[in-house]
């Protein structure tokens, strides 16, 4: 995953427990979803129909990246205002006029804001999703059938994001997370997210990353990806 500037404003909030830290409480927040490094493997499309309840031929149109991204978004939406406990938090990308205003003050590349103006005036955080890859690795396993040994290779679900979290009102960012996950690690995050894990696979571990993401902000992690 490539490394974006980040520049913040050291705060410091005395008396404050970091495994209990969440800046969203009582607050206004939005959501955006980059769709310019909003990557996956195509061995995902099986997964991705399965999560989005679609026919198989179609997960493997154009539209299927603009249909994971907005599930997603629509989701993680939902299920950060239910952890977080948040006034109200939605979705930039779902919202045509919120959504252009964002665009014009994003800058991708410099992953900075300019001032959003009076359509964000109520809006205190803005949470950016500036990467988000879905890929595999493979390992080796060995079973025995009929007193007899067999190799076989086994796909193992792979995740990495990388999310920036903007001050609106100062026009800053107070922290980045970089989270990954890989499906066979033995220490996984509590369960706090839920992307309907119990409907599909990929929901299911979706579930896991966010929520890799959500417990990195309690503690303070900045990043849960090994080098």
């Amino acid at each position: 995953m490539r490394n974006i500037a980040l520049f913040v404003l050291c705060i410091v909030y005395p008396f404050v427990s970091f495994s209990q830290y969440n800046p969203f409480k009582g607050k206004k927040v939005g959501v955006y979803i980059s769709s310019k490094q909003f990557l996956f493997d195509p061995t995902y499309y099986m997964d991705i129909a399965q999560f989005l309840k679609v026919e198989i031929d179609r997960s493997q149109g154009e539209n299927v990246k603009k249909e994971l991204l907005v599930r997603m978004g629509e989701l993680f939406s939902q299920e950060l205002q239910r952890v977080s406990q948040a006034d109200t938090c939605y979705f930039i990308n779902g919202d045509p006029d919120k959504g252009r205003t964002f665009i014009k003050a994003f800058n991708a590349e410099y992953n900075s804001l300019t001032p959003l103006g009076a359509s964000f005036a109520d809006t205190d955080y803005v949470l950016i999703l500036n990467e988000f890859s879905l890929e595999n690795r493979f390992s080796n396993s060995l079973y025995i059938y009929s007193n007899k040994m067999f190799n076989k290779k086994v796909r193992v679900r792979v995740g990495e994001l990388l999310i920036t979290t903007f001050d609106v009102k100062g026009n800053f960012p107070i922290f980045q997370k970089e989270s990954c996950l890989d499906e066979h690690q033995k220490e996984k995050p509590e369960l706090s997210m839920d992307f309907l894990q119990k409907d599909s696979a990929l929901g299911n571990f979706l579930s896991l990353l966010f929520s890799q993401f959500w417990m990195q902000v309690q503690t303070g992690e900045d990043s849960s990806c090994s080098n």
